[in-house]
């Protein structure tokens, strides 16, 4: 279990918000523009349910808004009330996720425990261990979290609870027991969100962070192979735009875009020497745009875009 370092020297910081109905109907798009455009890294966590008592009245919004808009991680959370059996709240979220495809492999479960007498850290693992069951957690040591106040898990021996640790703290310092996210405040403003919202920040790379929940290496063309899209024109909707890529009679891998189709397309090159006419290849991930088509010597012309940077090409072998 990583834990995050004392602030200071080169570490890396990236903020996170976190959601319920009390932030209301958000702008999801905006929300994780501006997250990438500030920290290079998009992830959201966001309620799911409130223990047996309801559904997040934005959950399902939520987890398609936020997926819609390339998130580069997400987080689902319960609430967990006191005195209601945990198996039973972690299947409501469970049936939740299920009914918008599942866990995806960037995406963690979070326990959301504040409330109950004793010790609470058999609780957490009940809910947890519902949750690995239902949603067939593929990296339970990477997506199963539990978050809480400092005093309360200070109090409560939720230091014997299994997961990756979320704690809350305002007002002060960084809390030395052991976490792997902060929740310093809850009353930052986020474009996107119309209102306060609650911000914890993570120490270290995007990449860290992926890790942290237990998504390999990645291996993007490996990856991009595999999937279904491929067809000589290729069209996909990213970044609020409807892109189009095909390889013209000359070989080359032409980029046609507009964020209204009936106002005019813009179009460029993004690579040469290609077969004319051949299938093109693409897929959304981590929050990129990712492009191949094979090229006249058998190899495959690798086409990347990125938040700030834009299109980067490799050739593979």
């Amino acid at each position: 279990m990583g834990r995050c370092p004392a602030p200071g020297g080169e570490t890396i910081d990236i903020v996170i918000p976190d959601v319920s109905e009390f932030q209301g109907a958000i702008d999801h798009g905006t929300l994780i523009g501006s997250l990438r455009a500030a920290y290079n890294f998009a992830c959201v966590i966001a309620r799911i349910n409130y223990g047996l008592v309801k559904v997040d009245n934005y959950a399902d919004a939520n987890v398609d808004g936020l997926r819609g808009a390339g998130a580069d991680a997400l987080g689902w959370y319960t609430y967990l009330i006191a005195g209601q059996d945990p198996a039973q709240q972690a299947d409501i979220l469970v049936r939740v996720i299920q009914a918008h495809g599942g866990l995806r492999q960037n995406e963690f479960v979070v326990c959301d425990v504040e409330e109950g007498s004793g010790d609470q850290s058999s609780r957490v693992n009940a809910y947890l261990d519902e949750v690995d069951s239902g949603l067939q957690v593929a990296s339970p040591e990477g997506q199963d979290w539990w978050y809480s106040g400092l005093n309360f898990a200070l109090n409560h021996n939720l230091a014997a609870a299994r997961g990756h640790r979320w704690i809350a703290a305002y007002g002060q310092s960084e809390p030395a027991f052991g976490h792997d996210l902060w929740q310093f405040t809850n009353a930052n403003q986020f474009p996107g969100i119309a209102g306060p919202s609650d911000a914890s920040v993570y120490h270290g790379s995007g990449q860290d962070f992926l890790a942290l929940i237990g998504l390999p290496p990645a291996q993007v063309p490996q990856r991009i192979t595999q999937r279904r899209r491929s067809k000589p024109m290729f069209v996909i909707a990213f970044n609020n735009a409807l892109h189009e890529f095909n390889v013209n009679a000359q070989g080359n891998l032409v980029h046609r875009f507009s964020d209204n189709p009936g106002g005019g397309w813009g179009s460029q090159v993004l690579a040469s020497g290609l077969v004319p006419g051949a299938l093109v290849g693409g897929e959304i991930l981590f929050g990129q745009l990712h492009i191949l088509a094979p090229t006249t010597d058998g190899k495959v012309s690798y086409n990347w875009w990125t938040q700030g940077i834009g299109w980067s090409n490799q050739i593979l072998p």
